[in-house]
């Protein structure tokens, strides 16, 4: 698992502006998530090719919460998921109050703790560093991340303290990379197990580089995968009970290492916003995705059917490009199939199409639907197309005044492909190059 950095202190210290300065380098993947805690952000940056997660813990509402209650519970999910913890302070501030209470905090942790002493452009670094030794932690860094300043100094502390792997380990077969998400009860233990036991497989765990991760080989009619079991994700007893119980750092993670996410939904209890926000991110990062109900042996036809059209209409936006099975992993029903679905979704990831084979297909789409006309009735042509990347899949138009082209034609485009090309739980963009 990536090294995961962790930002901590009171608001208005600088914490975001810090944030989008360590993750400048990795095209970074902002994650807002409310329903996780109160406005954190989770997010990925590289430095010298190594990649990491950064966590954004801002936000704490002091008019509507307890000071103390409010820094403990953000305190307490920070040091849950983070390797190292960077505590922000304000230069022009000096040591308030709040300050030291949050370095108390963090003094009753095994985890690295430094400071970094923002807004310190119009200070000598020993002069904004003083003062903020004598909350007790070895390393206070300088920094301004309106000018930049201290960034790198940052990394190289960072990277020095952290034991875990600068980067994922990269495997050398040609598994298709599956991992299970979900909320805790949903079954994916359970269907992890079904699947290897349905096939008699003999597996030996490989662990993790890190806590909670384990890969499972298996074999299933001569083709290999590899399961990303996420399915030791839990609450911690004294985080807040009305947040969610899924690990954001570790869905991250396992979206980024899998070829094929399978979201695994409870037939009963139906699909949370987070549930939503995942299908968003898996898409995004070019993940295919297959969503599974789970439990449909639980519930009778009728109330199968209705949870099942409610699950389809909160789904709508996918457009009916990502396949939704219904299992019981308990007794194994339609559990098999499963494994055709995931060839499918790899296959449609991993698409070879020639640029030739590709414009004909376009031509054939612009044929069939001619564009409509453009801004002061000008003609939209497009001349030709290529691949732009698989990850997410990116198909890239060149021609005339394509600028005017609507958002409804670049969706029959993409609908056209996709079903032209069969391509099944990943998502396709159409971009646009300027006119030429």
């Amino acid at each position: 698992m990536l090294p995961t950095i962790a930002l901590v202190g009171r608001p208005n210290v600088g914490k975001s502006s810090i944030f989008n300065r360590l993750t400048r380098s990795n095209d970074a993947i902002v994650w807002d998530m409310p329903g996780v805690t109160r406005d954190r952000q989770y997010g990925t940056g590289s430095y010298e090719g190594n990649e990491f997660f950064v966590i954004d813990t801002g936000g704490i509402d002091y008019e509507k919460k307890v000071f103390q209650d409010a820094i403990d519970q953000q305190i307490e999910l920070a040091i849950m998921e983070a390797d190292i913890l960077l505590f922000v302070v304000d230069s022009n501030d000096g040591i308030t109050i709040e300050d030291r209470t949050i370095a108390d905090n963090l003094r009753k942790t095994d985890k690295p703790v430094h400071i970094l002493v923002n807004k310190a452009e119009n200070l000598e670094d020993e002069e904004a560093s003083a003062e903020f030794f004598e909350l007790g932690f070895a390393k206070v860094i300088a920094v301004s991340a309106l000018h930049k300043h201290g960034i790198d100094e940052i990394f190289q502390t960072c990277f020095e303290k952290i034991k875990l792997p600068l980067a994922p380990e990269k495997t050398s077969d040609d598994s298709i990379k599956i991992a299970f998400l979900g909320r805790p009860n949903v079954g994916k233990s359970t269907l992890t197990n079904t699947l290897l036991n349905e096939e008699r497989v003999v597996v030996s765990p490989i662990a993790g580089t890190t806590r909670d991760c384990i890969s499972i080989p298996l074999e299933y009619k001569k083709d290999k995968y590899l399961l990303i079991d996420t399915a030791g994700i839990r609450r911690r007893s004294k985080v807040n009970a009305a947040l969610e119980k899924i690990s954001v750092i570790k869905s991250m993670q396992a979206i980024k290492e899998a070829d094929v996410i399978i979201l695994l939904l409870d037939i009963i209890d139906g699909i949370s916003e987070q549930d939503l926000r995942i299908v968003g991110l898996i898409l995004n990062t070019g993940a295919g995705l297959l969503i599974v109900c789970n439990k449909c042996d639980a519930i009778d036809d009728k109330t199968l059917k209705t949870n099942l059209d409610y699950i389809r209409f909160r789904l709508s936006f996918l457009e009916s490009f990502v396949p939704i099975k219904c299992i019981s992993a308990k007794t194994g029903k339609n559990v098999k199939p499963i494994f055709s679905y995931i060839k499918d979704i790899h296959k449609s990831r991993t698409i070879d199409l020639s640029t030739s084979q590709l414009n004909t297909l376009i031509y054939g789409a612009t044929d069939n639907n001619p564009p409509p006309l453009g801004k002061f009735n000008r003609r939209i042509n497009i001349r030709y197309a290529h691949i732009g990347g698989n990850k997410p899949l990116r198909i890239i138009l060149h021609g005339k005044n394509l600028e005017d082209l609507s958002e409804t034609y670049k969706r029959y485009l993409a609908n056209y492909l996709r079903e032209k090309l069969k391509l099944t739980g990943v998502i396709l963009h159409i971009v646009i190059k300027h006119s030429e």
